[in-house]
This record gives C-alpha cells, sequence and structure tokens, in this order.
C-alpha cells in the first residue's frame, strides 16, 4: 500500500518504522529536524512543508495513496487535511483526535479517529494491516472492545452467530455484544445472521484478537 503519514512525533515514529517494512511510506512534517532524523533513521521519503498546502499533498502522491494518517495536534488542520484526501479519494483517512466537540465532523466526513493516547499506535496500525478489525477502547489491560466490519468478501458474510462459533479455531473467549445494520443497533443472538455492510462489536482478549485476524 502507499500510506502518507502527516507529522512526526513518539507515536507516528513507530508507526512509520513498522508500516515502512511492508508499504511505501511517505511521511510530512513541517519540523526540519525531524524530517532529518527521520529520514536517518528509517529512509522513508520525507517531506519537509506544511500538508495542509494542497501542492504539498500533491507532491507526496495523494493521488495514487491507499491511506493517509494525519496526527497533527491541531483538529482545524486534521479536518483540512482529512477533507483534502476525501476530495481527492484516499480509500482510508485516520485522524489524531484533540478535541471531542470535533467528533461531528470527523464523522460527517467518515475519517476514523483516534484519541491520542497510548493505544493510538495499536490502533493506527490495526487499522492499516487489518481494516476488517477496528479496536474501538481498551476495556482492562488484556479485554478490549472490538468492531469487525462484515464486508462484500468476508468469511463471516451470510453466517449465523452460531456457525461463526463454530468455525474452525475461532476462539471460544470472544462475547459478541451488538450489531449496527443501517444505522440501527441491534442485539445479538445465535440465529443472528450476519450480512455485508453489518458492523459487529466484540469483546475479547488480545490473543483472541491475533486470532480473529487470520480468520476473518
Amino acid at each position: 500500500m502507499y500510506i502518507i503519514i502527516i507529522g512526526i512525533d513518539p507515536a507516528s515514529k513507530k508507526l512509520i518504522e513498522k508500516l515502512s517494512k511492508k508499504h511505501d511510506v511517505v511521511v510530512i512534517d513541517i519540523d526540519k529536524n525531524k524530517c532529518e532524523e527521520e529520514y536517518t533513521n528509517t529512509g522513508v521519503t520525507v517531506i519537509n512543508d506544511d500538508a495542509t498546502k494542497l501542492e504539498v499533498l500533491q507532491d507526496a502522491g495523494i493521488t495514487k495513496a491507499n491511506v493517509l494518517f494525519s496526527t497533527l495536534e491541531n483538529d482545524n488542520k486534521n479536518i483540512m487535511i482529512s477533507m483534502i484526501a476525501k476530495k481527492f479519494g484516499v480509500p482510508k483517512v485516520v485522524s489524531r483526535l484533540e478535541n471531542d466537540e470535533f467528533k461531528g465532523v470527523y464523522n460527517m466526513l467518515e475519517v476514523d479517529v483516534v484519541e491520542y493516547n497510548d493505544i493510538l499506535f495499536s490502533e493506527f496500525y490495526l487499522s492499516v494491516e487489518h481494516p476488517k478489525i477496528a479496536k474501538i477502547v481498551s476495556i482492562t489491560h488484556n479485554i478490549e472492545l472490538l468492531e469487525l466490519n462484515i464486508g462484500e468478501h468476508s468469511k463471516l458474510k451470510n453466517l449465523k452467530i452460531d456457525e461463526v462459533k463454530s468455525l474452525k479455531k475461532f476462539p471460544n473467549n470472544v462475547f459478541f455484544c451488538s450489531l449496527l445494520r443501517k444505522n440501527e443497533l441491534l442485539p445479538i443472538k445465535t440465529s443472528t445472521r450476519l450480512i455485508q455492510s453489518d458492523r459487529v462489536f466484540i469483546m475479547c482478549g488480545e490473543s483472541e484478537r491475533k486470532i480473529l485476524k487470520k480468520i476473518i
């Protein structure tokens, strides 16, 4: 994949290091020293400029980007960048969220958001490497609330919940909470049949999540 990451900080550095091993990554930051350090450490393409400028994003290759991450500390700038990315048809746009009052704007733009905390890296990375699974929140240090996206080619499509649980290697310790279908939140029963575009909410541990990545 072709990935654009905007902003260099401790969390995005981890992303850059991890993603650049398997994908084409371009990084944009306005700080020259950070750019030089990142290039020295990882060798990725780095652009020292303001990512809110249209021509800078075009130079970064936004027309061919599969994913764009904006990790700036300013929601207004992140929203501006996200709007440009959406205008150019970037399939997946993810932004750092600084202020909850902007959540509605991000939702309207259909931009995924993550709050800046100690799980930022894992959420960003998971959203790229495993787009069928989205981490919503950590309940405890080992229990997570996840969202499973049932796409056109999902192995879970058209299966009932009891059939899903019977799949080979499906982990036992997965609790199905509810599902969102056509903007309606529905309870889940063993007889519930999953269809395309369903968003299924589950709780499980990190080890179960790793198994799910291979199954769905």
